[in-house]
């Protein structure tokens, strides 16, 4: 709803839930205001609000306060479990915070298959540690940026021991799972990344991350239908995620369900247009969105965003092979596919 004027009780009504918190947060040097108010999602009353003026050392404190506010207005009692979950950070650290907060930003907008996303997620991730060599998340980020770009881009790097540090730290983290599956995967030891999968699973069934993963390794091993469950899972969970929908495309053809195909690209056409407006240079938008217009029938439209994405990009494989895939789609241009296949 983030951008759009929506009634608060029909927020409420499509979520689901009896209560709403909404507020905003800005930020002018290193100070931060902070407004947040709890709203009745049936009546549209106000249970509390309140506005935060502090340094941005103090964020993990307004955090806190604003927690214990909720929690008093709902007049309700935690359980044990739930207010270490309320506290739980990872960090005492605000720039090592920043950092990953950062990272991860980078990871999840950043181009697809271009090394520099990955090579700068290690980048900042490594900072973040130097402030907090006992920050979990961080190095959890830090190895799956690292998987990508041994796995990917055929480099040096050993994700490894950056997810082992991660796990010895807080071995509930599911993602550094999803590393040793890719590890394992590449070595051919098949019943093992089974193994870290499933643990990978049952940690983080809500991770982006390892649904992500499992849809890869199923894809991989045509298990189409594992695949299209995972994808359509990972594309639900994150919703700027459009290579999860592009993926979905190959998945509904490989099981001859043209209609979803053409669903999974209208999805995929949308997103690839909400990144290029944030960034008109996504050259992975673009071959993805162009993929989408080539089995929409926009065919001259489909050429344009190619070519775009081509002079972009043109040393990112991911973006050649699915500019390559849209080539294909009705015919449009077998040459020119055949020409970016051969790079």
């Amino acid at each position: 709803f983030k951008g759009q004027s929506v009634d608060v009780k029909d927020v409420a009504q499509q979520l689901g839930v009896d209560h709403v918190l909404e507020g905003s947060v800005r930020k002018a040097g290193n100070r931060v205001r902070i407004t947040a108010q709890l709203i009745d999602g049936k009546a549209g009353d106000h249970h509390w609000a309140d506005r935060y003026d502090r340094d941005l050392t103090d964020i993990f404190e307004i955090q806190d306060e604003i927690s214990k506010a909720i929690v008093e207005a709902l007049k309700i009692k935690l359980l044990p479990e739930e207010e270490q979950a309320i506290e739980a950070r990872g960090t005492d650290r605000v720039d090592a915070y920043n950092l990953y907060l950062m990272a991860r930003q980078q990871w999840m907008s950043g181009a697809w298959g271009n090394s520099r996303r990955d090579e700068t997620v290690v980048r900042i991730c490594k900072q973040a540690v130097n402030f907090d060599p006992g920050y979990a998340v961080a190095w959890a980020m830090m190895a799956l940026a690292q998987a990508e770009l041994r796995f990917w881009h055929g480099r040096d790097d050993d994700p490894l021991p950056a997810a082992d540090k991660a796990l010895a730290m807080n071995p509930a983290l599911a993602e550094p799972y999803c590393v040793k599956v890719r590890d394992l995967e590449h070595h051919g030891r098949h019943d093992e990344a089974d193994r870290q999968l499933g643990e990978a699973l049952r940690l983080g069934a809500e991770s982006w991350e390892v649904n992500r993963e499992a849809a890869r390794l199923m894809f991989r091993r045509d298990r189409m239908g594992d695949a299209i469950r995972y994808f359509e899972k990972s594309s639900e969970l994150m919703e700027t995620d459009f290579h999860s929908c592009s993926m979905l495309i190959t998945c509904y053809l490989g099981i001859g369900d043209e209609a979803a195909a053409l669903g999974a690209a209208r999805r995929t056409l949308e997103r690839a247009e909400l990144a290029l407006v944030k960034d008109g240079t996504n050259g992975p938008a673009l071959a993805a969105g162009a993929s989408s217009l080539f089995m929409l029938g926009e065919i001259e439209r489909g050429k344009d965003w190619v070519q775009r994405a081509l002079l972009l990009d043109p040393d990112n494989m991911w973006v050649m092979y699915n500019a390559a895939c849209g080539l294909t789609f009705r015919n449009s241009d077998l040459d020119g596919a055949l020409d970016l296949l051969e790079q």
